[in-house]
């Protein structure tokens, strides 16, 4: 009998403690004739050890529960670079790389050795090869990139290890945004959904600099939703809804519900949520930010020339009271993390934004500044279409908050933060360069 994916699920989330369970059949719906219903790829690009058999099991999962044999306008492709001393039937342990496809026809998962442990998961022309190769393996209407590995968030410190997605072993070397950006610029590719199965990725950064290439994006901000699960739910959504108008959302929404109505406990000193956004609107996302920021900046320019003394008797509160609420911003952790990692955390993977504004709002009591944090928060409730927590009510987009000590101690001007397409839209290193707020080890 089939089993269906949340049952399965059980087995494929022992790396973060999760376990579900579900003896219902999944609801297969028959193969559409191929003039009704687009077709779709799925383009899984990935890197890391341990992943090998948990991967298969998770096509495999697919095969038997989601009827993909069934339906040929639905394909998975995918690229993996195995960690050096990984060996498996597809890992000779060297580093290497495998290109796998599904074959409708013999309803297996085929790999083939493509490259050796030379390959360089931080190349963006080895993406934008791959992207051509699956779009020539399976040619399709639409075409959804899955990324699954390591997510290491996106900080300005002058560590780019905090920049990047995919560890490659071999190089200690991560896939950036700006390759990223260049990938996709050379595949000439727009993705109706940009799906990353990697660490906290739901800044505001990377959403601002992939929303070009993507219809919607697939992140979480705290960590994985559920670690290497999502493939096979996000497909079984994907043809529950091939015949909706926009199926791909669909699916994606479909995932997550799944995912999180089968959670039955975490990792406690994890937060565990997954969101999609809606890429189009990023740009008035980060319009409301840049109208904050000029208003808050303005603030420790003005108490600069008049003093602490004269902004407290003209405003009833100095730039003090902003740091203090910034750094009481909500940010991703749980404080059951040891105060040596909770500042390792932080450093790396920040706060949300619309907690950071909010705060700032309320500790000034300016109508015209609640007003902007409220057009803000607004902005990234509408950016933010779908989405499943399991410690908080909201989430939305992690964004750095570091004091100008600790900017000027990083090298942040030397690493180029302000080259950021969130930074050019929103001026926000303005406001880290500003601000002296401490924050909580």
């Amino acid at each position: 009998m089939k089993r269906s994916v949340k049952y399965l699920l059980s087995t494929l989330v022992v790396l973060i403690f999760i376990s579900c369970g579900d003896d219902s059949k999944p609801v297969v719906k028959p193969q559409p004739e191929p003039e009704e219903y687009r077709s779709y790829t799925i383009m899984f690009y990935g890197s890391g050890g341990g992943l090998d058999e948990f991967f298969e099991s998770m096509i495999r999962t697919i095969t038997e529960v989601s009827g993909l044999s069934q339906n040929r306008y639905i394909n998975v492709v995918g690229q993996m670079k195995w960690s050096k001393g990984y060996v498996s039937s597809n890992s000779l342990g060297n580093g290497d790389v495998s290109r796998f496809k599904y074959n409708h026809r013999t309803n297996e998962v085929q790999y083939s050795r493509y490259k050796g442990p030379e390959f360089r998961i931080d190349e963006a022309e080895n993406l934008a090869e791959f992207i051509e190769w699956a779009r020539q393996e399976a040619p399709a209407d639409e075409y959804i990139l899955l990324f699954g590995g390591h997510g290491n968030g996106y900080h300005p410190s002058f560590d780019g290890v905090t920049r990047g997605i995919l560890r490659d072993d071999m190089y200690t070397a991560y896939l950036g945004v700006g390759d990223l950006r260049e990938a996709f610029e050379m595949s000439d590719m727009r993705f109706k959904l940009i799906l990353m199965e990697c660490c906290l990725m739901n800044t505001i950064e990377y959403a601002t600099e992939l929303a070009p290439y993507a219809d919607y994006y697939y992140a979480s901000s705290h960590v994985v939703a559920v670690t290497n699960s999502e493939l096979p739910c996000f497909v079984e959504g994907l043809i529950l809804n091939y015949e909706e108008e926009d199926a791909v959302l669909k699916a994606g929404m479909y995932g997550i519900d799944e995912l999180y109505d089968a959670l039955d406990v975490w990792e406690e000193e994890l937060s565990l949520d997954a969101s999609i956004t809606q890429c189009s609107s990023i740009d008035a996302l980060n319009s409301e930010v840049r109208n904050f920021v000029d208003i808050v900046v303005g603030f420790y320019d003005k108490e600069a020339v008049i003093g602490e003394e004269a902004m407290m008797q003209e405003y009833g509160f100095t730039t003090k009271n902003i740091d203090e609420a910034l750094s009481n911003s909500y940010h991703f952790l749980s404080s059951a993390l040891d105060p040596q990692r909770v500042e390792w955390y932080r450093r790396a993977y920040t706060y949300d934004i619309v907690s950071a504004v909010n705060n700032v709002a309320s500790a000034t009591n300016l109508p015209e500044l609640k007003k902007s944090a409220l057009k803000v928060e607004q902005a990234a409730s509408e950016a933010l279409i779908h989405q499943r927590t399991c410690s908080c009510d909201a989430v939305y987009y992690s964004v750095a908050l570091v004091n100008s000590s600790e900017w000027s101690s990083l090298g942040f001007d030397e690493a180029g933060y302000e080259a950021l397409a969130f930074d050019m839209a929103t001026g926000w290193s303005r406001l880290l360069q500003r601000n002296n707020a401490t924050y909580p080890h």
